[in-house]
């Protein structure tokens, strides 16, 4: 069997989380960050909350005076935006690399090594990627997750004995308490642990040699006591996308493919999708929508809320509305926005997460749709008195719209041995075309993709099209009595469709909002994890500030995301 190596990389990283609504007005530092050369570590993962940063302190420097202003706002009792955040501690991160090309059994791995610092009380944050996967654990804690790696019956290999030694020492007593800042640093130079596993449980990525060094297991140190997850509760488990894919991006390709990434941060507007698809994608999705839930007075201020612009779960499951009570899309846009105007209704279309931004935000105009809030386009005077604007914002805020974002997920990571990026399909294949795939590493995703736009092309001008439309690659349906009986014919259960490898190879991103934990949580990863791998779903893990999103199997008409959605909810 094949075992695996876990690298110390040689820096340390700060965290900023930047909410969801705010990310066109601070994109200028997230591209500089983005932009920086040869970074000893980047990762960038965007969900429906916010966007979240793993990068050296450095290249963040932008953020601290935003993220000072926002605390002072927020302290004065300021009505104002969703404040960034930035996590005080710093963090080392352990790079994972398998022996193996196999993505089979990715989340045992995930809840394999999560366990041991579970157990003893260490909170970690986890990356998965297409080349390796990373753990983050904060500083101050580094050399006493080491030494439970060792004692779980890792051997441990570094160039340097001294440096070895030095890593397993017993770490000093320390506060249980968040802290400003972490110890001392540990020595930068990279220490590489490795393991034999007899278990097949690996993860894709390319292998270290660690044939040489010193080898030492120390005795598993005393297991502090920390917040507990077992009293956090799972403010929302919800489906992002239904058709992503988890590909390598070529180092010789940096400098082209880096614009790509800034196109899917600050200006997906100009990504070039197919209309035929994203139309057909709006008219097969329906929505139940709901009002952005008010903010939980016990919050204590460090999670903050943000617009919910994703199908919840309960949207999922199948609904006893007949066919004919859903009401279409109306086809005529507000000016200024390629939006489609939506009709009040219990049960909508949802305008396609793969649509091009629109520019400025276009309110609807009161004739266009009459139970919209009516809101006043004409300037307005300026108005000196403070009591007076503040009443105008929080109108304004009150009257705010249902946001949907058009790319929901994404995650892009960079290291100086390789670059992962996750995406929908269709959003990868319009960033990289045909004539562009060398930039790529992947399987037959794209090209799938490529497939079904034009199918769908080809469908649109057919004469008889007009009543049939393109279904999504991998959907998630609602499975009405009124009209998806057919969906459901077959002799296949619907474990069949699910543990079929080959039927739909793309994932689905479950976020799971943790606005109600703090960074001193710990066993997240493995509560989630676990829960996933008792159910024999595989995964894939990626962290942010606030939420933890869990790539899983979609599965033939989403049953798989369905199914692990509520393995999650019932952990």
């Amino acid at each position: 069997m094949q075992g695996i190596t876990i690298t110390r990389l040689p820096t340390a990283l700060s965290i900023v989380s930047i909410p969801r609504a705010r990310l066109d007005a601070l994109s200028h530092p997230v591209l500089r960050a983005l932009l920086q050369p040869n970074p000893a570590f980047l990762s960038i993962t965007c969900n429906a909350l916010e966007l979240s940063l793993f990068a050296e302190p450095e290249s963040l420097r932008a953020f601290d005076a935003i993220a000072r202003a926002d605390g002072s706002n927020g302290r004065n009792g300021a009505v104002g935006l969703e404040p960034v955040e930035i996590s005080h501690d710093r963090w080392s991160v352990l790079q994972i690399d398998s022996h193996s090309d196999q993505l089979d059994n990715a989340g045992a791995r995930v809840n394999e090594l999560s366990a041991p610092l579970a157990a003893a009380g260490i909170s970690i944050l986890y990356q998965s990627s297409y080349m390796s996967d990373f753990i983050f654990v904060k500083e101050r804690r580094l050399a006493e997750a080491m030494s439970l790696f060792a004692a779980a019956g890792f051997a441990l290999y570094a160039a340097d004995p001294n440096l070895l030694t030095a890593l397993l020492e017993p770490p000093p007593t320390c506060s249980l308490t968040r802290e400003r800042s972490g110890s001392a640093p540990l020595p930068s130079t990279s220490a590489v642990l490795s393991r034999s596993s007899s278990k097949s449980s690996s993860l894709k990525g390319s292998s270290r040699s660690g044939s040489s060094g010193k080898s030492m297991s120390t005795p598993a140190p005393s297991k502090p006591k920390s917040k507990s997850p077992a009293n956090v509760p799972l403010r929302d488990v919800r489906v992002l996308a239904p058709d992503l894919a988890c590909v390598g991006l070529a180092d010789d390709a940096a400098d082209h493919w880096a614009l790509k990434i800034v196109k899917l941060i600050a200006f997906p507007d100009l990504i070039p999708l197919s209309t035929v698809v994203a139309s057909s994608s709006a008219a097969f999705h329906r929505h139940r929508t709901s009002p952005v839930e008010e903010e939980n007075e016990n919050d204590d201020g460090y999670f903050s809320h943000s617009p919910s612009p994703t199908m919840d779960e309960s949207d999922l499951e199948p609904e006893a509305e007949p066919e004919d009570e859903v009401t279409p899309v109306c086809e005529t846009p507000t000016k200024g926005s390629r939006a489609p105007v939506v009709p009040t209704s219990s049960a909508r279309p949802v305008p396609s997460r793969l649509d091009a931004l629109p520019g400025p935000l276009a309110w609807l105009a009161a004739n266009e749709c009459p139970n919209a809030p009516q809101v006043s386009h004409e300037p307005q005077e300026v108005d000196g008195d403070k009591t007076a604007n503040a009443a105008r914002l929080k109108q304004h805020q009150q009257v705010r719209p249902h946001v949907e974002h058009t790319i929901p997920f994404f995650s892009f990571t960079r290291t100086p041995e390789g670059s992962s990026l996750t995406a929908g399909t269709r959003v990868l294949a319009a960033l990289f075309p045909r004539a562009e795939r060398h930039m790529v590493i992947c399987g037959g995703e794209l090209d799938a993709a490529d497939r079904e736009a034009e199918e769908a092309s080809a469908s649109s001008h057919s004469p008889t099209s007009s009543s049939s439309l393109s279904v999504p690659s991998s959907p998630i349906i609602d499975n009405d009595d009124g009209g998806s009986a057919d969906y459901d014919s077959g002799d296949e259960s619907d474990e069949d469709d699910d543990t079929d490898p080959d039927s739909h190879p793309l994932l689905s991103a479950l976020q799971v909002d943790l606005r109600g934990a703090g960074l001193d949580t710990y066993g997240l990863v493995h509560r989630f994890s676990r829960a996933l791998a008792q159910g024999d779903v595989n995964h894939m893990y990626a962290s942010t500030l606030r939420s933890a999103n869990l790539l899983v199997p979609t599965g033939r008409r989403g049953r798989g995301a369905r199914r692990a959605g509520a393995l999650l909810r019932g952990c």
